[in-house]
């Protein structure tokens, strides 16, 4: 089985983000895709903050909210050609929420 990877990296107008925020969508088969996303944090922070990790799976539509599987928070995403805007109107989720560009 060979899967379908597209990496993203979030930016804030025309800059990468300060902390640096990446999404990667595997097709995991036709009906099926997987999100995961990693923020690196400030070094200075205890070993278990320095990281921050999304994982969720949703149908291949992407039209249906997200969960993710790690805070249980929800997402909406919504997909262009060349890039991602991942929007929760929860104020403790937003660690993830901006709009990322296709980077590969």
């Amino acid at each position: 089985n060979q899967s379908f990877s597209q990496h993203f990296i979030r930016y804030r107008g025309n800059l990468n983000s300060k902390q640096m925020t990446t999404l990667q969508l595997h097709q995991m088969g036709k009906n099926k895709i997987k999100i995961e996303g990693i923020q690196y944090r400030n070094p200075n922070n205890s070993e278990s903050a320095r990281i921050a990790y999304l994982r969720s799976y949703t149908s291949s539509n992407l039209s249906e909210p997200i969960t993710d599987l790690e805070s249980r928070c929800v997402y909406q995403l919504i997909r262009t050609k060349y890039s991602l805007t991942f929007q929760s109107d929860d104020e403790k989720c937003q660690r993830f929420v901006g709009m990322y560009k296709l980077y590969d």
